[in-house]
């Protein structure tokens, strides 16, 4: 049973490194591109914050194996 969650666990690393290097993409095209975003750049900007720190706690919990 310990093997298979292990497993589990290395299977959603995977799937959550690839979703924090969308948001380092996201946060390249966003800072590329923030003068023609006009009003919605302050709110761009606070949402990838509020996921860049949500994703950097999902990444750590999946390497650390911390539990909820």
């Amino acid at each position: 049973m310990p093997n298979k969650e292990k497993n589990k666990i290395k299977g959603n690393i995977w799937m959550k490194q690839a979703g924090f290097l969308g948001l380092v993409i996201l946060w390249g095209l966003i800072i590329l591109f923030k003068n023609s975003l006009g009003d919605w750049k302050w709110p761009l900007f606070g949402l990838l914050v509020v996921l860049t720190i949500w994703g950097l706690y999902q990444i750590n919990k999946a390497f650390f194996g911390l539990k909820k």
